[in-house]
């Protein structure tokens, strides 16, 4: 499997966030008068995520594993009202799931968040926060197929969309939480034959971040 192109798409999308990351900070500064409580986050996570189904020829393939691996990079811009609990969040996360679907296979994905959260306040005390995030997103699967013995690269794209809720504890700036999503997602992967993958079904996690 070209495991490099997948940590060459993963580096472009983290340096993309970290620029938004950055930028969001900027703006924050620049805000006149008694500010809403605007914020940045950014978020190290991994979850256990659901294996794809495999139909390739018609027929349905069984998998030999259920669920697989997924880390993310995740950058948020959050806005509430100045010392009130709830407030709106956007953002993005790059990640990179691992399967083992019959055959190896790597996901890298770009996903939109645009949700709200409820809890954070500007004090330095230990308190937790809430938050609920749909999101939609898209990338590519990356397939090692083995077809009469060769092993063949499958390379194909997808999409995929759902809603994640998380539970955190901060003391302003660093952030510890769990995380639980549903996800539905479609891939299309192009070998000697076009091999559909669908995935359907719930992620458990954890992230670690630092707000600024």
């Amino acid at each position: 499997m070209a495991l490099s192109r997948h940590v060459w798409h993963t580096a472009i999308c983290t340096s993309a966030l970290l620029g938004l990351a950055v930028t969001g900070a900027h703006a924050a500064e620049d805000t006149d008068g008694p500010p809403p409580y605007v914020y940045q986050e950014l978020r190290f996570g991994i979850v256990g995520a659901p294996a794809p189904s495999v139909r390739a020829g018609g027929h349905n393939v069984p998998t030999a594993e259920s669920r697989g691996y997924r880390f993310g990079v995740t950058y948020l811009s959050g806005h509430a009202p100045f010392n009130d609990y709830f407030g709106t969040v956007w953002g993005a996360q790059a990640s990179v799931g691992t399967y083992n679907v019959g055959e190896d296979l790597t996901q890298t994905m770009v996903d939109v968040y645009y949700g709200f959260q409820y809890g954070i306040v500007q004090t330095d005390a230990l308190r937790g926060f809430g938050e609920i995030l749909p999101y939609l997103g898209g990338g590519f699967s990356d397939m090692n197929v083995v077809k009469n013995g060769e092993n063949q690269a499958g390379l194909g794209g997808a999409l995929e969309g759902g809603v994640r809720v998380g539970a955190y504890l901060t003391e302003h700036h660093w952030i510890a939480g769990l995380t639980a999503a549903y996800v539905y997602g479609l891939s299309k992967v192009s070998a000697d034959e076009n091999i559909d993958l669908r995935t359907n079904g719930f992620q458990f996690g954890g992230e670690l971040g630092y707000r600024f």
